[in-house]
């Protein structure tokens, strides 16, 4: 722990480093632990979108896709991974591209052995929350942790595959994805098509059909408002982790 900021009436944030799985790197995370709610908490594992690849300083990393579970009593969990805010990365061709996401799915894995040793984290619920960038990548994870109990995805699909190594392509790693999906697209999305590249990743899912859906709403890439996401997203969290009982 190398580092605490109490200035937020709603909840403590925490900045946490441990060894990354590879080298001699360090993994960066930022805790948030809602104060109205009894430990231990419900937690989400958050991969944000391509904002992270722009900024160098995860103190400045927005809130706004997070901010509907800390205010219905979840912690946050929000990692530095490998290319992302203070740890920049050069990508040389495809292979490069395999390596990176390899670092990645370790350091969601070594979050999650972190969170494991503290007592004020429930292990038996946690979900993955992806957007954009963080969501395309979301399977690699979700296929290999089982610590994760659900997963909420925003805005991703199918990614085109000719230029990828085959170690590393979605489909593989979507049809072993086993726990329950919620996917929330916008239905005029231009990144990520929808017929051809959102209801493909949906599909390719392996989760059972009862366990999964697709809600697409009228908008593009990321939406114009919240009210609606924050709202499936909630629903979603206290389907699959139960609600919680804020204080």
């Amino acid at each position: 722990l190398v580092e605490i900021d109490d200035s937020h009436a709603d909840w403590r944030r925490e900045r946490i480093e441990f060894d990354a799985a590879y080298g001699d790197e360090r993994v960066i995370v930022q805790l948030f632990l809602p104060r109205d709610v009894k430990p231990p908490y419900q937690t989400v594992l958050h991969f944000p979108g391509g904002d992270s690849l722009m900024l160098r300083n995860s103190r400045n990393a927005g809130l706004l896709h997070v901010e509907p579970f800390l205010r219905t009593g979840r912690a946050v969990a929000y990692p530095v991974l490998k290319g992302m805010f203070e740890r920049p990365a050069v990508i040389s061709g495809p292979l490069g591209l395999r390596d990176q996401v390899i670092q990645q799915v370790k350091d969601m894995r070594r979050t999650l052995d972190y969170l494991s040793s503290r007592d004020d984290i429930d292990m038996d619920r946690v979900a993955f929350h992806g957007v954009s960038y963080g969501a395309s990548r979301s399977m690699f994870t979700m296929a290999v942790e089982h610590r994760i109990q659900t997963a909420m995805l925003v805005s991703t699909g199918l990614s085109s595959a000719a230029h990828l190594p085959a170690e590393i392509q979605q489909v593989d790693y979507l049809a072993r994805v086993s726990i329950p999906v919620l996917l929330v697209t916008g239905r005029n999305d231009f990144t990520f098509p929808y017929e051809t590249t959102q209801k493909p990743f949906f599909d390719y899912l392996g989760t059972p059909a009862t366990d999964k859906r697709h809600i697409a709403l009228d908008w593009g890439h990321l939406p114009p408002g919240y009210t609606e996401l924050s709202r499936q997203l909630i629903e979603w969290s206290d389907q699959w982790l139960g609600p919680v009982e804020l204080h």
